[in-house]
């Protein structure tokens, strides 16, 4: 499945780039893509606001592989509550 990540704000600048083009074998939750892509980077938040196809998401969602391309936004840092 391919999945196109959009980032903004402070995550554009850890990353150096405004967007990553990801091919997932398998479905994962928005959580486990997010904690593989900070896994390298201390300074990254653990959490962040984000929507799947440009509708605001829980980390629980699922990207599917499915031959959908998803788009994933992964937008600052996301208040606990």
């Amino acid at each position: 499945m391919h999945i196109h990540v959009l980032l903004f704000a402070s995550l554009r600048e850890r990353f150096g780039q405004g967007a990553l083009e990801l091919d997932l074998i398998t479905a994962t939750s928005v959580n486990d893509l997010w904690q593989q892509l900070s896994a390298c980077d201390q300074r990254l938040p653990e959490c962040v606001l984000c929507a799947v196809n440009q509708e605001f998401a829980d980390h629980k969602v699922i990207l599917r592989p499915f031959g959908v391309r998803e788009k994933l936004q992964l937008m600052g840092t996301k208040a606990n509550n």
